[in-house]
């Protein structure tokens, strides 16, 4: 049995709190294409707010669910979010529900630094084609599907 980010959150928060980075693999289709699921992993580190258009935050809802998703912007003291296979955003995020940022992410083996000039490029143009997005995933969904569709057990 695989352990769930509910088990693992206080190992990886102690980690954090060291200021320790801390890697794990993807689960859930929200950021396609950007991440795969289960094949892509993120690294995360502690970073003090305020947090920027294109910051890729992990977060906490209320409700407890774990969260990893793009600052589209700031809005009223707090931040409007969404994954990048997304159309609607998520506001109300605040720098309380706020546990790490990405600071790279593993794409088949290769480590990309959030600061990198391709990631800043991809990002801001994504962020940029935000009017078009429901677009655009439809017409990666068909070139790509496999970015988009989880194992079928978790499809239900």
């Amino acid at each position: 049995m695989l352990a769930g980010l509910d088990d693992l959150f206080p190992v990886m928060e102690q980690y954090l709190n060291e200021g320790k980075e801390v890697t794990f693999t993807i689960t859930g289709k929200s950021m396609a294409p950007t991440l795969r699921h289960g094949k892509d992993q993120v690294t995360l580190a502690r970073k003090a707010p305020p947090y920027k258009r294109g910051d890729l935050l992990f977060y906490r809802r209320d409700s407890g669910a774990f969260v990893l998703h793009r600052v589209l912007r700031a809005k009223d003291g707090a931040y409007v979010m969404c994954g990048d296979g997304q159309i609607s955003p998520e506001e109300g995020v605040e720098d309380r529900h706020v546990l790490a940022v990405s600071t790279a992410i593993i794409r088949d083996g290769r480590r990309l630094s959030a600061k990198a000039f391709s990631q800043r490029v991809w990002v801001g143009a994504w962020l940029a084609l935000f009017p078009l997005r429901r677009y655009l995933l439809a017409a990666l969904r068909r070139m790509r599907p496999e970015y988009f569709v989880l194992p079928d057990r978790e499809n239900k």
